[in-house]
């Protein structure tokens, strides 16, 4: 199970149940937000949407001191602020 459910706590991600590829999709769909264990998998399950926009990361020049930032994926052109974040960097397809 290469993901997680996920939610902002203090200015970090918050890692909680673990869940499959399939899951992971329907947990986005229904409004969630997930950290998978890399790039690979946060791209399988943002694929599975037809507008999705990623990876990205959210300009520097917003960040806040003492938080983290994650690249990530959108299921859609950011209607929605779900994320499927991810740990690393994006992987060269």
């Amino acid at each position: 199970m290469p993901c997680t459910t996920a939610e902002i706590v203090h200015g970090d991600v918050e890692r909680g149940n673990r869940l499959t590829i399939q899951q992971t999709y329907q947990y986005v769909e229904l409004g969630g937000n997930v950290m998978c264990d890399n790039d690979f998998y946060a791209r399988q399950v943002a694929t599975m949407f037809p507008e999705y926009v990623g990876p990205e990361i959210d300009n520097p020049s917003h960040w806040k001191i003492g938080n983290k930032y994650y690249y990530h994926y959108h299921k859609d052109d950011h209607e929605t602020k779900n994320h499927i974040w991810f740990l690393g960097i994006p992987w060269d397809y």
